[in-house]
């Protein structure tokens, strides 16, 4: 057994919001697949899938 506790990273992103549906309806959109890139900018979050389906 492993006595020496690892550190965790910190997250990659943090967001808070007053409303969880936009997010909701963004994965809701790309649960049919495996792989999906999302690109975090100034300008949002933009979501996109082999397919070529995007949302954003």
């Amino acid at each position: 057994m492993n006595t020496s506790q690892e550190t965790p990273n910190p997250p990659c992103f943090s967001a808070v919001t007053s409303s969880a549906r936009q997010l909701f309806n963004i994965l809701r959109c790309v649960g049919f697949v495996s792989r999906a890139q999302v690109q975090i900018s100034s300008d949002g979050i933009r979501v996109s899938v082999e397919d070529s389906r995007v949302m954003q």
